[in-house]
């Protein structure tokens, strides 16, 4: 009974070891600005970053400098260095995703407290395990202006992860049908 606890151990300790890295902090991530659909980067406006201490970006997009991006560890910060409002188009706001597929899945994204954009709600944000899209058409925003996401991950073990937990059930299995 006893390897049996141990080897279990060691499957659930390989799971976890094996999984990418949850959150942003010194992750690559790309940052794109869509308009007017979800599917168009709008003037070139895609880069990658790498998450670390500070703002990633000052003034974005690029050619129009509303916004400020900074990401740290689990949150996407956006404040704005001007007045104005974005434009009723399908998709007018940001995608990010994971550059490098290093970090663990996108589980869920939340509104934080510090956000004060009028009329920015759940329905404003989409993502998936490697995506989050940010839509802000038609919303207004100024100086005072700050929109705040904090996301969460989960670790989603490695295909070749669960098909040795699976051998090593099996072989559990077989060796107490033994005893």
């Amino acid at each position: 009974m006893k390897s049996i606890k141990r080897a279990l151990g060691m499957l659930v300790l390989g799971l976890v070891a094996g999984s990418a890295h949850a959150g942003l902090l010194g992750q690559t991530v790309n940052v794109q600005y869509l308009f007017p659909d979800s599917s168009t980067v709008w003037n070139g406006n895609s880069t990658n970053v790498v998450v670390g201490a500070g703002t990633e970006i000052s003034g974005f997009p690029v050619g129009d400098p509303r916004t400020n991006v900074d990401l740290s560890d689990s949150n996407i910060n956006f404040t704005y260095n001007s007045s104005g409002s974005w434009s009723s188009m399908s998709f007018n706001g940001v995608h990010f995703f994971d550059v490098l597929a290093a970090i663990d899945a996108i589980t869920g994204v939340t509104i934080n407290g510090a956000t004060n954009m009028s009329g920015f709600d759940a329905s404003r944000i989409t993502f998936d395990a490697d995506n989050i899209w940010v839509n802000w058409q038609g919303l207004p925003f100024n100086t005072q202006t700050v929109v705040s996401l904090d996301v969460q991950f989960g670790r989603v073990p490695e295909p070749a992860s669960l098909a040795l937990m699976g051998i090593g059930l099996a072989g559990l299995a077989y060796r107490r049908r033994k005893a």
